[in-house]
C-alpha cells in the first residue's frame, strides 16, 4: 500500500488555484484535484481525484481554522463519492488524519480511515456502476476501517480503539490536518494503472466544501 505521509500538498495551478483562492481556509486542493461537471443528480458538480500508477495522486485537504485539535474534537467527517474509473483499492480512497503524538507541533504519523466495504475496502462501486454513495459520519463507523499502524496500533482498528489509543497512550496528541486522498492507480495494472474517484460534500465537523462553486462554511 502506498502511504501518503505529507501533511498537506498545496499543488495547484490555473483553474484549481483560482478555486482555492475563492475557498480559502480551511480547505485546499492538491495534486490532480480538478472540478468537473458530472451532470448527474444530486451531485451535478464534483471534485475529480485521479491517480495514475505511482506517480500522481489528488485530494482535498482540511486545516482546522483554530489550530490543531484533539481526536475527540472531531465529531463528524465524511464525504459523498462516486467511482469514475476502476474501483476502490490499494488503500484508496481514504481519509488521513495527521497526528502529532506528543503535542510538540511535529507530525509523527497518520491515522487512515478507508472508504469502501470492510474488510478489503475494494469493490465499492455500486450496481449499476457510477452511482453516488455516502460514507455517512465515519465517527459512527463500528467496523475496523481505522488504521493506527503508524502510531503503534494495528491496520484493522475501530473508532473506539483509535480514540482509546490516542487518549491513553498519547494524551497530549494533536490532529494537525486531515486529507481525503486518492492514490491507488497502481492497484489496477490490467486496466490502465488508473483510479478516478469523484468526491463532493467533504465534511469535517461544521466545515463543508461543495464542488459547485466550492461553497465553504
Amino acid at each position: 500500500m502506498k502511504i501518503l505521509k505529507t501533511l498537506a500538498l498545496p499543488i495547484a495551478a490555473g483553474l484549481i488555484a483560482t478555486q482555492i483562492l475563492a475557498v480559502g481556509p480551511p480547505w485546499s486542493l492538491f495534486g490532480t484535484a480538478t472540478p468537473v461537471r458530472t451532470g448527474q443528480a444530486p451531485n451535478s458538480w464534483a471534485i475529480r481525484l485521479t491517480s495514475q500508477d505511482f506517480t500522481t495522486y489528488g485530494g482535498v485537504a482540511f486545516q482546522n481554522p483554530s489550530g490543531p485539535m484533539k481526536f475527540d474534537d472531531i465529531y463528524y467527517f465524511g464525504t459523498d463519492y462516486r467511482v469514475q474509473m476502476n474501483n476502490c483499492g490499494g488503500g484508496s480512497p481514504r481519509f488521513a488524519l495527521n497526528v502529532d503524538t506528543n503535542g510538540d507541533g511535529t507530525f509523527d504519523g497518520n491515522v487512515f480511515v478507508y472508504l469502501g466495504p470492510f474488510p478489503a475496502f475494494t469493490l465499492c462501486d455500486t450496481v449499476p456502476p457510477g452511482n453516488w454513495q455516502t460514507t455517512g459520519n465515519l465517527v459512527d463507523a463500528t467496523d475496523a476501517r481505522y488504521d493506527t499502524s503508524q502510531i503503534g496500533g494495528t491496520f484493522y482498528d475501530t473508532y473506539a480503539g483509535t480514540r482509546a489509543r490516542l487518549d491513553t497512550v498519547y494524551p497530549n496528541h494533536k490532529i494537525l490536518g486531515i486529507q481525503l486522498v486518492v492514490d491507488g492507480g497502481w492497484f489496477f495494472p490490467l486496466t490502465g494503472d488508473t483510479q478516478v474517484i469523484d468526491v463532493d460534500k467533504v465534511i469535517v465537523n461544521q466545515h463543508i466544501v461543495i464542488a459547485r462553486g466550492y461553497a465553504n462554511k
